[in-house]
């Protein structure tokens, strides 16, 4: 693994982040905290970033979602005052610039180096922000639509058993183990978290989840029953929590040879430059990278951007420089199971910590986690998701409060530049 660190001296240069979410404002950060000669523009669809982390709480919750919804522009102003934002859709990138649409007017805007950071969606399911939703009202509505869904339901098949699945599952037991609804998990079991597995099953039972394994088979949404295997279950309501679509369509134009044909990530090489020969200026960050064949995805993916941010600014300052990039990213050859916390319902979670020693393995007991991981869970993730345990890393208290959302997002004052920087910038 690489970090950042080296600077950028010279003539000022444009450099341009495509993307909001995590992996978007963890490129700018780490760019503007190099303090160099650039000028750094985030580019995002939406108003706010998707704080997802909680978000299978909206299923049964749907005012919790606007919780997770930190106004973009007011966070990136946290970090730096000079990161500037724009609400646009990318339609393309070419070498030198970024074709795109905000309220049916396109603009061209020029970069001497970007960085994709675009990652992906579960269509229309409510587990992240789609694309287009703008406007963090948009998304809480959207939410809403799907609990009325879930709370009209007699039958509710979670179609899917990673993490997303199991937290879906986990959600709607907790809501509805005393009423008259059926819900069902079908999928392979926590296949890249095998040591959450048995706290996890345990808790699903006591909530009166079913637990189906097998393959999700070509099922649709409006499908009254689902077969698995020679098995046909009931079903009301298919909630898929598989099939992840990347966001790699700006790239199709100009760099598709780079773009992967089965699932659409972008192929990059070990210092995160996509891997074509227009493109050694143009980075990746985050789930749009593709994993190169032979290589595992990490079981934490939350840690795989805090590592790739590194690597992406120091290579982006060197690329500016016509220096080599000499960062490096690599993923692993075998699944590793690093800290992973994940919640099962409002009042329960799991968390294996392969580094605390005390508590993994020799207290962890059948399901291989343990006291310290459960209780971590529980407190941080199952309670709000990190907003109350991370929020204030995105500016809030400094640049943005709750006020925000009881105004219209983009209609904000602009933060005055005389407002007192907190002390860590």
């Amino acid at each position: 693994m690489g970090s950042g660190g080296s600077s950028y001296k010279g003539e000022m240069k444009e450099v341009v982040v495509i993307g909001g979410g995590h992996a978007g404002f963890a490129c700018a950060k780490q760019l503007a905290e190099t303090q160099s000669d650039i000028t750094i523009t985030v580019i995002s669809d939406k108003e706010y970033l998707d704080f997802n982390f909680g978000s299978p709480r909206g299923i049964v919750d749907p005012e919790s979602t606007t919780e997770r919804c930190f106004p973009l522009k007011e966070a990136l102003a946290f970090v730096s005052k000079d990161i500037k934002f724009k609400c646009a859709q990318v339609e393309t990138v070419t070498k030198t610039e970024v074709i795109a649409k905000s309220d049916d007017c396109e603009e061209r805007i020029p970069f001497d180096a970007a960085v994709l950071c675009t990652g992906a969606s579960y269509g229309h399911m409510p587990w992240k922000a789609p694309i287009g939703q703008k406007k963090w009202q948009d998304w809480v509505a959207n939410v809403k639509g799907w609990h009325s869904k879930a709370e009209a339901a007699k039958h509710i098949v979670v179609a899917g058993a990673g993490i997303v699945g199991v937290e879906v599952a986990a959600e709607l037991g907790a809501k509805y183990k005393d009423a008259d609804k059926e819900i069902t998990l079908v999928g392979t079991f926590l296949r890249q978290t095998p040591s959450l597995a048995g706290r996890c099953s345990s808790v699903l039972e006591s909530y009166g989840v079913h637990l189906v394994p097998g393959r999700t088979g070509d099922w649709h949404e409006g499908d009254k029953k689902v077969k698995i295997g020679d098995k046909e279950i009931e079903c009301d309501l298919l909630l898929p929590c598989t099939g992840l679509k990347f966001n790699s369509g700006m790239m199709d134009e100009h760099f598709n040879d780079a773009v992967s044909k089965t699932n659409k990530r972008v192929r990059c090489k070990d210092t995160l430059a996509v891997d074509h020969p227009e493109a050694a200026n143009i980075f990746a960050c985050g789930d749009i990278v593709a994993i190169p064949q032979g290589k595992a995805p990490s079981a934490a993916p939350a840690q795989t951007i805090e590592e790739m941010a590194p690597v992406v600014a120091s290579n982006v300052l060197a690329a500016l420089s016509a220096k080599s990039c000499e960062a490096k990213f690599e993923f692993p050859s075998e699944v590793t199971e690093r800290p992973c916390l994940i919640a099962l319902g409002p009042e329960q979670g799991g968390g294996v910590l392969p580094c605390a020693m005390c508590c993994y393995g020799c207290c962890g007991g059948c399901c291989g986690t343990g006291c310290l991981g459960n209780c971590m869970a529980t407190k941080f993730k199952s309670a709000d998701g990190y907003v109350g345990f991370k929020s204030a890393g995105f500016g809030k208290g400094d640049t943005w409060t709750d006020d925000y959302f009881c105004e219209t997002p983009g209609q904000r004052q602009e933060i005055q530049e005389t407002q007192p920087k907190s002390p860590s910038k």
